[in-house]
């Protein structure tokens, strides 16, 4: 057990939380009392979306490393909204891992080694590729859903964490999209992370918002 799960482990121990929440069946509030974080997380009262945060931030803390975390909604805000992803981990490409160590550590000067803001999608069913793969299987190139420029890059001073957020809005019919990737660029360039969501099926005027949020901390 590393230091940090101990200290949770004493933690929880030392006060044995209790949760109000209501009753739907009887429409009474009730108590229930939790004597770890996992029967927390395990709990049928926990929603999913709240799981995998948990788990998220668990994973940022204890193992201290690079990851980005994804985030994937069809028509936000419309009445047929639909979340494809929440909160899911990505695969690092091995490509990327060596572009952003040249970025962030041994570039100097005049350095051309672009950020990873450019973001594509794709229909391909065959999964996450390995790690040494250099392009997106079946990269959508026209309909609205072709690679672009993110809409949004955001990082708040003092914090550990970047969003990296485009919205696609679909110009033609789609079937099946459920893999993205961020690169450096706009055609070719080196993808640096990739990652899969809910097969989706788009028609024209539909969106996709695809976030992406970094997090880089001790």
């Amino acid at each position: 057990m590393t230091n940090a799960e101990m200290n949770i482990s004493r933690y929880w121990e030392s006060i044995k939380m209790n949760f109000k929440f209501l009753n739907k069946l009887t429409g009474k509030q009730e108590t229930k009392k939790f004597d770890s974080l996992d029967q927390v997380v395990e709990s049928s009262l926990m929603s999913e979306a709240i799981k995998t945060e948990i788990e998220r931030l668990r994973g940022t803390s204890l193992h201290a490393k690079h990851k980005a975390y994804i985030t994937v909604i069809k028509n936000e805000g419309r009445e047929d909204e639909q979340y494809l992803c929440q909160a899911v981990p990505n695969q690092l490409q091995d490509d990327g891992r060596d572009d952003m160590h040249n970025a962030l550590w041994e570039n100097q000067g005049a350095a051309t080694q672009l950020g990873f803001t450019h973001m594509g999608v794709s229909d391909n069913a065959a999964g996450l590729p390995a790690d040494s793969a250099t392009t997106m299987l079946g990269e959508i190139v026209s309909g609205g859903l072709e690679r672009a420029d993110a809409d949004t890059t955001t990082h708040g001073v003092g914090t550990a964490t970047t969003l990296v957020e485009h919205t696609f809005t679909a110009s033609g019919s789609h079937t099946a999209v459920q893999k993205g990737a961020l690169f450096d660029a706009n055609a070719a360039g080196t993808m640096g992370i990739i990652f899969l969501f809910t097969s989706a099926n788009l028609v024209s005027s539909d969106t996709l918002k695809v976030s992406v949020t970094i997090t880089l901390n001790d």
